[in-house]
């Protein structure tokens, strides 16, 4: 691991002297053996607060109570090891994605998700320079603005309320004014029936899929087993009981659910596990 150590430190230790980047808000990523190197970086560098793995889950996961996201194709032969994340990782402090693709760094749309989960989470847990937070805030008063439903209304002032509070940008009668604001519509809005169940729907998917990925690591894809001499075919009888399993739960969550935002998600999901169990 050595070479690949040093590599990872000199990247990062010319990233910071070549960029503006805030000592606590360092996130690493890797693919497969760079996501190994994700874990084996994390355990001798105590300034980097969040790791992306892609198509791989380092041993080490777990051991430092940071942000912890990993994506990986549901035809990947290193699928099995999101299990350990999934087990060694508290929920609020980790996300699991599933991609229609096999051995792959993680697509855009997957990485951004979770490129966005870790920086709100930072956001609101680390203190930022008075500009830079006056410049965040702004950001997310235009993304209001163009807020077509109530929910996404609502994740944006939930986010502000909590990012004012943090940065301390409540402090002079103008900003005391706005956040005034900014927590009326959050009240208002959290009584509105479309954004609870949304909520729910969010929260139950969030509770779903790490059970669903564990089924789903017990029966590698043939695509997957064709990369890999080690994986074996499940028997008829356990893919069967998995398969059903999953889908029952897919069917559940989509009739309580059906409409919703994380409705689409879980469906999306439920689409790419058949077609890669065929």
């Amino acid at each position: 691991w050595k070479p690949i150590i040093d590599n990872f430190i000199a990247a990062v230790n010319d990233s910071h002297v070549r960029f503006r980047i805030h000592p606590q808000m360092t996130v690493v990523t890797g693919y497969s053996g760079g996501a190994r190197a994700c874990g084996k970086y994390l355990t001798i560098h105590k300034g980097v607060n969040a790791a992306i793995y892609c198509g791989g889950v380092p041993e080490e996961t777990g051991k430092r109570k940071i942000l912890e996201a990993c994506t990986m194709g549901v035809d990947d032969f290193n699928f099995g090891e999101m299990r350990s994340l999934i087990k060694s990782v508290p929920a609020a402090n980790r996300m699991v994605q599933i991609q229609d693709t096999g051995h792959n760094w993680g697509q855009s749309r997957t990485f951004q998700r979770a490129l966005g989960w870790i920086q709100k989470r930072f956001y609101t847990s680390f203190t930022l320079d008075p500009k830079t937070a006056e410049q965040i805030f702004k950001m997310y008063q235009k993304r209001y603005a163009e807020a077509k439903s109530p929910y996404t209304k609502f994740c944006v002032r939930d986010f502000q309320r909590r990012f004012l509070s943090r940065q301390k940008l409540n402090k002079t009668p103008e900003q005391k004014a706005r956040y005034k604001t900014v927590e009326e519509e959050y009240n208002t809005l959290k009584k509105n029936d479309e954004v609870n169940l949304e909520l729910r729907a969010a929260a139950a998917l969030e509770a779903m899929r790490p059970k669903v990925f564990s089924l789903l690591a017990t029966c590698p894809t043939k695509a997957a087993r064709a990369k890999s001499k080690h994986l074996k075919a499940p028997s008829p009888a356990a893919k069967k009981n998995a398969l059903s399993q999953i889908k029952t739960a897919y069917d559940a969550f989509e009739k309580k659910y059906s409409g919703t935002k994380a409705g689409g998600q879980a469906l999306a999901d439920l689409k790419m596990i058949l077609k890669s169990q065929k």
